[in-house]
């Protein structure tokens, strides 16, 4: 006699569109690289674009679902990065933002922060308060969970709805 195994159903929240879906996983232990690669078979999202959060952590490849006491009915947050046609785009469009530029000190705000601190301290200092600040952001960005974020701007959109 043959027992068809149970599925495993999970809700997938692909982030950045409005997209949701369910996905079943069989009823045994499924490392997320094997679940990334069931999204790319079903939804043409390529692996090495793919990041899943589950709770706003960041799943390892290495590790099963149930590692992360992921469960039936669970909802998971799918990051899909950009392709390159589209970061070439925003490059040439000035629109180049990125994490990258802001964990070093670049971009529009640091550079006004800089403009500021110069006018009391000198080139150096400016520099040293720059670079350790940027340090110190980054950490608190890098701990702020996907739940915490979604909470920030849901506070900053009604915010800005009574004004």
């Amino acid at each position: 006699m043959v027992v068809a195994s149970k599925k495993m159903k999970l809700f997938i929240k692909v982030l950045g569109r409005n997209e949701e879906f369910t996905i079943g996983l069989p009823d045994e232990p499924v490392k997320v690289e094997v679940l990334k690669l069931m999204l790319e078979r079903n939804k043409g999202f390529p692996v090495s674009a793919q990041r899943i959060l589950f709770k706003g952590k960041a799943l390892l490849d290495s590790k099963t679902i149930e590692d992360y006491g992921i469960t039936e009915g669970s909802k998971l947050h799918l990051s899909i990065k950009a392709t390159e046609d589209i970061e070439r785009l925003s490059k040439d469009t000035g629109n180049s933002s990125n994490s990258e530029s802001s964990a070093n000190g670049e971009g529009e705000f640091y550079k006004r922060l800089r403009n500021v601190l110069k006018k009391h301290f000198t080139d150096d200092d400016a520099e040293k308060i720059i670079s350790t600040f940027s340090e110190s952001y980054s950490g608190m960005i890098n701990a702020l969970s996907l739940d915490d974020i979604e909470r920030i701007a849901k506070y900053e959109i009604d915010k800005n709805k009574v004004q």
